[in-house]
């Protein structure tokens, strides 16, 4: 069987590859994605890492989001989209796939209905709690919808949808069954595949006093916009010797190494991606989430609250979070004992089952 994977969700997508190395390894893959994904930026994409280490081909797509912020944003975006259509046709005859998985986001949008131009079967996974615009397009085409929740809003009743929870990555579950107790407490801050400027902002201005409770495992992001690494190494180098030692930096981290240091955390500092919090509710970790602004990810809100729900952390508003209110809060989160109930803990554990649901979804829609 030969598939391509495209969309805007990496994590998702490689712990259904490594599924799929691991189970079906008589199956191709390919990846179809952005390397650069950032504009004016030539810092390369996460996932062009994560996929290339791993050996799977990377086929790079330049497509466009739809800015539906005014008319001439609109016809600018859509002209890219219409390319990307274009090169997805020709993409997609060449490789010949038996299936496009589908994650979601605009990448995917021109891959999907070229396939469907194409008649190669669709199957996308929608990873929040409420279907995104993006996918929302998809699932219109797709023979398939799969669902990380089962009261995912905005899903159609004419959809054929099947929940299979949200697919964690193979070092993430293994960092459960290794977690360890370190000899002083590892505060984790990480923004996602990309970094989190205006967490790294933060820390910037509140990395010496962090340094006297803590041992800091940063992931700064690689953008050569904002310059954050380039600014923590100076101020690392700034430091005493001995707190420079308790304080590791990195520009990305690489799958493996994260499960490491999610099994030494005692406590994170994150935005609130939907697989960021997965991962962080299959551990049970306690955590700060900061989501991005509602003007620019409304859903990572709703998943800062699902995760303030279950008692293991809590979250601030982007713009309530400053150094005072930052260091407060990780200070409470810290001392307060975790009280997760047994309904919410049963949903954590089978989300380790989610990429080989998927896997069986996709072999049982292809053998009909």
């Amino acid at each position: 069987m030969r598939i391509v994977i495209t969309g805007g969700h990496p994590s998702p997508a490689l712990a259904v590859i490594d599924e799929i190395n691991l189970n079906k390894q008589d199956w191709e893959v390919y990846f179809v994605g952005t390397k650069y994904p950032l504009t004016n930026d030539k810092a390369v994409s996460f996932e062009y890492k994560e996929i290339t280490t791993r050996g799977i081909p990377f086929v790079e797509l330049t497509t466009g989001k739809l800015d539906r912020t005014n008319k001439i944003k609109l016809f600018f975006s859509l002209f890219k989209v219409i390319c990307g259509y274009l090169r997805s046709l020709i993409i997609l005859y060449n490789l010949k796939p038996d299936l496009i998985l589908s994650f979601g986001g605009y990448i995917a949008v021109p891959v999907v209905y070229a396939a469907k131009t194409l008649g190669i079967r669709v199957v996308t996974h929608e990873q929040t709690f409420e279907m995104g615009f993006a996918n929302r397009l998809i699932a219109k085409v797709a023979d398939l919808v799969l669902l990380s929740w089962t009261d995912t809003k905005k899903v159609r009743s004419e959809w054929k949808t099947v929940v299979t929870g949200l697919p964690l990555r193979k070092a993430v579950i293994e960092a459960k069954a290794n977690e360890v107790e370190p000899e002083q407490p590892v505060l984790l801050v990480i923004g996602g595949s990309q970094g989190a400027h205006y967490i790294n902002e933060l820390v910037v201005d509140m990395l010496d006093s962090l340094l006297n409770k803590y041992k800091v495992v940063h992931q700064v992001g690689d953008s050569s916009v904002y310059g954050d690494f380039e600014a923590l190494m100076l101020k690392k180098q700034k430091l005493e010797t001995q707190k420079q030692n308790r304080y590791e930096l990195y520009k990305h981290i690489s799958t493996g190494k994260l499960g490491k240091y999610l099994a030494l955390a005692k406590l994170v500092l994150s935005r609130a991606g939907a697989n960021t919090m997965a991962e962080l509710l299959y551990l049970e970790k306690k955590a700060v989430l900061i989501p991005l602004l509602e003007s620019v990810n409304p859903e990572q809100l709703v998943n800062a609250k699902y995760y303030a729900g279950t008692k293991l952390g809590s979250y601030l508003k982007q713009e309530d979070a400053n150094v005072n209110s930052l260091e407060n809060e990780l200070a409470r989160v810290m001392k307060v004992s975790r009280n997760v109930q047994d309904s919410d803990r049963k949903i954590f554990r089978e989300l380790k089952n989610a990429a080989g649901k998927i896997v069986y979804e996709i072999e049982t829609l292809i053998n009909g």
